[in-house]
């Protein structure tokens, strides 16, 4: 009982009026980044946190230059600007349905069977006849960069290209 009394006390005067104002004002001041810094100067960047509608956003600042977070990264291409009324409505979109318009356009195109029967008997096929291997020669290489891994069952290859998964599902095979 005397324990919980003392922590108690030591709590109630880490709250008092005074102290309150001065925690949360280094709570949200101003810190630099162990990682990230100014893609000029390579300056530390300041991180800030600011509160809005009940969501906290984070700036990123060195020399007077501000950097924001676009989409969950920092974005240090480009210092921080007011965003145009499409950004704004692609971001609170991506938090409302998770995606943006331009992140499902990116992903879903070659989803459509429509558009994949297109790039693979069309646009696919113009690339052999400009000179380009064609994806029975691509897959040829692809067999012998990877050699006899590909003959055990339960070997593991991940096709990174973007596109139909024209080479995945001959690997499959």
């Amino acid at each position: 009982m005397w324990i919980l009394t003392a922590v108690s006390i030591v709590q109630a005067a880490a709250l008092t009026p005074t102290a309150t104002p001065k925690r949360l004002l280094q709570l949200f001041a101003p810190r630099e980044d162990a990682v990230l810094c100014s893609p000029t100067t390579k300056a530390p960047l300041a991180v800030s946190v600011r509160l809005y509608n009940g969501g906290a956003k984070r700036t990123f600042a060195a020399d007077g230059v501000e950097y924001g977070e676009r989409l969950g990264f920092v974005d240090l291409v480009e210092p921080k600007r007011a965003r145009t009324p499409r950004e704004a409505a692609d971001e609170l979109r991506a938090q409302l349905l998770g995606r943006s318009s331009a992140e499902r356009v990116q992903e879903d195109t070659f989803r459509n069977p429509f558009v994949s029967f297109l790039y693979e008997r069309g646009w696919r096929d113009s690339f052999k006849r400009s000179g380009f291997p064609g994806i029975d020669e691509e897959f040829e290489e692809v067999c012998g960069f990877f050699g006899n891994a590909l003959d055990d069952a339960d070997a593991t290859v991940v096709d990174l290209s973007c596109g139909t998964g024209l080479m995945a599902r001959r690997l499959a095979r």
